[in-house]
């Protein structure tokens, strides 16, 4: 649905109706996930030290769907539109760190939609690749759900064929890291999910009232 009519709809209708239209996706989801929902509010409270309301779990569901949406307007952006979708702060950083010509790494984690760093450098002129994985989903056991995993790996597909059309290039684990020293070398710009499931080496930090594993390079 997300990668068929959902895209083919948010590609007709005006940019603002879609954003509107998405609070209703985000509800429903509320409703179909309660499970999910009760552990977020419960995960929710224990970070603010206080009751969470119901429409503010929504909203978590609702800005999730949102982000998502972003990845069906990815063909809508360009150099001469990207400021009116993205807000930039501190490019001037950026530029400083590419002046020592040792290029550079952008360290992220998956807040939000993550993806937008790509498009958002990429449209402004730098040079720019993602250290990311492409392995296909899992195939679900059975001949009934022979159509489901189809219909899966050709989501996942269009997913990847769609990052790979924008301003960026790609340095695929599975074929290696010596591509990084190599870009690094031409003083370019490296994007590295430092919250990634890829890595041998983790360190726990205090994050949040919790404790996350975050990724030091290694």
């Amino acid at each position: 649905m997300y990668w068929g009519p959902i895209r083919i709809l948010v590609k007709i209708i005006p940019r603002e109706l879609s954003y509107r239209l998405i609070w209703f996706v985000g509800l429903c989801a509320y409703f179909m996930s309660r499970g999910k929902a009760d552990r977020l509010r419960s995960w929710m409270e224990q970070v603010n030290e206080k009751p969470v309301s119901r429409s503010q779990v929504i909203d978590v569901f609702v800005h999730y769907y949102r982000s998502s949406l972003d990845t069906l307007l990815y063909d809508a952006l360009s150099s001469e539109n990207i400021d009116q979708f993205i807000r930039y702060e501190g490019l001037d950083n950026l530029n400083k760190a590419l002046q020592k010509e040792k290029g550079v790494i952008l360290l992220h984690p998956h807040f939000g939609n993550e993806e937008c760093l790509m498009p958002a450098i990429g449209h402004k002129g730098f040079t720019v690749s993602q250290i990311a994985s492409r392995w296909e989903p899992d195939s679900l056991p059975g001949r009934l759900l022979a159509l489901s995993n189809r219909i899966r790996r050709h989501a996942w597909r269009m997913r990847i064929s769609t990052r790979e059309n924008l301003p960026v290039g790609f340095v695929y684990i599975d074929e290696g890291i010596r591509n990084i020293y190599r870009l690094l070398r031409r003083n370019e710009v490296l994007l590295l999910a430092l919250d990634g499931r890829e890595g041998v080496s983790w360190q726990e930090i205090p994050f949040l009232g919790m404790t996350a594993e975050i990724s030091p390079g290694r």
